[in-house]
């Protein structure tokens, strides 16, 4: 299999600013400063139960879907909860 997976996806785009994480969303949607809802800003990690995306702003975010679906932008959907990294 090849490609990327949710929490891959957020794991790099926080190395390319220098923030360490794990490569796993359980980890990912505990960790860093909580973010009230309606407080989310761009680059705040979009959590889910096993999943993460990134908050893009204007009420999407950037994810990883499945296995063989390509990287996308969304409308954030459901109830997440956010985290903040940086």
């Amino acid at each position: 299999m090849s490609g990327i997976d949710c929490s891959g996806l957020v794991l790099r785009a926080h190395q390319a600013i220098g923030v360490r994480l794990s490569h796993y969303s359980g980890s990912q949607g505990s960790g860093g400063k909580k973010v009230p809802v309606g407080k989310q800003l761009p680059g705040d990690v979009v959590c889910y139960v096993g999943h993460v995306g990134i908050y893009i702003g204007n009420g999407k975010m950037i994810h990883a879907p499945e296995p063989g679906k390509r990287v996308c932008v969304v409308k954030v959907y459901g109830s997440p909860w956010y985290r903040r990294y940086w």
